[in-house]
């Protein structure tokens, strides 16, 4: 018997041994206080999976197994936001993300658990985590962003048909973290944007912070992406905000979908943008002549100043 075979099976044991009860379906999810929002499990069989969404902010992937104490379904993985994991822009482009484990109740209707940030263990000490199942229907791929196989999202071209265009590649001069990602965007409005962070090769999702204008308008904040197939999901974006949290965001139970339109975009259209972004990354320094130069001509005049005084 082959290993994906050998799995296949572990996994089946695994579904007999939970019983009936799944986290698959939608609970409420109070995140930023509404009483709409949701919060969408999907069990993916092919991969042994849970995937899900939460307010359309967040996206968290990870296993099911039984709990050792209760014998209940246990979640244990990452949830993944846009923006940094701290509220300072030192650390824009890392991604906000951590550990988290979900404990489902003895009727299936309700999970309680912990989340912590990357980094650190869950610990009962960490921020609590508790929801209400709404329905046990399995939910659509544009509600918990569910896929067999993790796609790239970088060095690919996106769009909106007729209104909007996303270069996104994974080289740039600008200094980003590993698994970086760089890209640059125009709308039919004429806005024109950039976009700076981190992606997870595992969850398939990236955690960028952008920033863009219209005329003398600008703008800034974050958001979270994903792909599942020849389609990107964008979160809700937070703006407006300089620390890069999400805090009374009108936008935060919004998401849009974008199209593949292209593979292999140069380098050049991804930096188009790239100045937009410079404030919160590490953006290339003077070239080595022009440096000289500079410092030439820095000396000289101090030289000059001197001289009359």
């Amino acid at each position: 018997m082959g290993c994906a075979s050998i799995f296949l099976l572990l996994v089946a044991i695994a579904s007999v041994a939970l019983g009936q009860l799944s986290f698959e379906g939608a609970f409420t999810s109070d995140y930023g206080g509404s009483t709409s929002a949701r919060f969408y499990f999907c069990f993916n069989s092919a991969t042994g999976r849970l995937q899900g969404v939460y307010s359309n902010i967040g996206f968290v992937d990870g296993f099911v197994s039984n709990d050792t104490v209760t014998g209940r379904p246990r979640f244990t993985g990452t949830w993944f936001e846009g923006g940094p994991g701290t509220t300072s822009t030192s650390n824009a482009l890392n991604p906000s993300s951590g550990p988290i484990t979900l404990l489902l109740s003895a009727d299936g209707n309700s999970f309680a658990g912990t989340y912590a940030y990357a980094g650190n263990p869950v610990t009962p000490g960490d921020g609590t985590w508790a929801e209400t199942r709404i329905s046990s229907t399995r939910p659509t791929t544009d509600q918990c962003w569910n896929s067999d196989t993790t796609t790239a999202i970088q060095d690919k071209t996106w769009e909106i048909a007729g209104d909007a265009t996303w270069s996104i590649c994974s080289g740039s001069d600008i200094t980003l973290p590993p698994g970086g990602i760089v890209g640059s965007y125009s709308y039919s409005d004429n806005t024109v944007g950039s976009i700076a962070g981190s992606c997870n090769s595992t969850a398939g999702v990236c955690s960028v912070l952008f920033s863009d204008k219209l005329g003398s308008t600008s703008n800034s904040g974050i958001m979270l992406l994903h792909v599942v197939g020849d389609t990107m999901f964008m979160s809700a974006f937070s703006s407006g905000i300089d620390d890069f949290v999400w805090t009374n965001n009108p936008d935060i139970y919004g998401f849009s979908k974008w199209t593949l339109k292209a593979t292999s975009p140069s380098l050049a259209t991804c930096n188009a943008q790239k100045s937009l972004v410079c404030k919160f990354a590490t953006c290339p320094k003077t070239s080595g002549a022009l440096a000289t130069s500079v410092s030439v001509l820095v000396a000289i005049i101090s030289l000059l100043l001197a001289a009359t005084l």
